[in-house]
């Protein structure tokens, strides 16, 4: 018997035969031919690849565009190369001026972005290169986050500054103030 008249006849007896039979019929056959094991990988393909196609693939597009936007404004914000000459010129300022005024500066600073200072204590001096001396004060303060956040923006503003610790406190979680703690540590001359 050729080829096509015993594929005819296949198909003849499968039309004979509903729908539903036949796709137990091939459920059976796959099921014993893969094993349980063999018929999870398959459907973890099948939902893998669906997946793919109708989520991760249009999500790609959006990521690609919102990549590029990020990188224009990134490159839109560049700063000018004057800005290390600036930079330098308040170190400067700085070290002018002694190190008293500066943890004065300090303290106006953290009292005008609404923190309330409880303590302030300063600790010795320590040499740190030729005539720079280190200078640590621990301040403790009360006030908002939104008060520390602004008073952390004045400090991170200054170059010779650096906060060595930061503690924050809050007795009752409907209490809106919080205890502050930081330890503060500047560079200067002594004068």
């Amino acid at each position: 018997m050729n080829l096509p008249a015993a594929l005819a006849k296949r198909r003849e007896a499968l039309g004979n035969v509903p729908l539903l039979a036949r796709c137990r019929w091939h459920w059976q056959r796959w099921r014993a031919a893969l094993g349980r094991g063999g018929l999870l990988a398959l459907a973890t393909a099948i939902v893998l690849a669906v997946h793919g196609a109708f989520v991760l693939r249009p999500e790609q597009g959006e990521l690609r565009r919102q990549r590029i936007a990020l990188i224009a404004q990134l490159q839109a914000c560049h700063t000018p190369a004057s800005a290390p000459a600036a930079a330098m010129e308040q170190v400067r300022a700085q070290l002018r001026m002694a190190l008293d005024q500066r943890k004065f500066a300090v303290m106006e600073q953290l009292g005008g972005a609404g923190l309330l200072l409880i303590d302030i204590r300063y600790r010795g001096e320590d040499a740190v290169r030729g005539s720079l001396r280190r200078t640590s004060m621990d301040v403790s303060a009360v006030g908002s986050y939104k008060d520390l956040t602004a008073a952390l923006e004045l400090l991170a503003a200054q170059p010779l500054l650096r906060m060595e610790t930061l503690a924050l406190d809050r007795q009752r979680p409907e209490n809106r103030l919080i205890e502050v703690k930081m330890k503060l540590s500047m560079l200067g001359a002594p004068r």
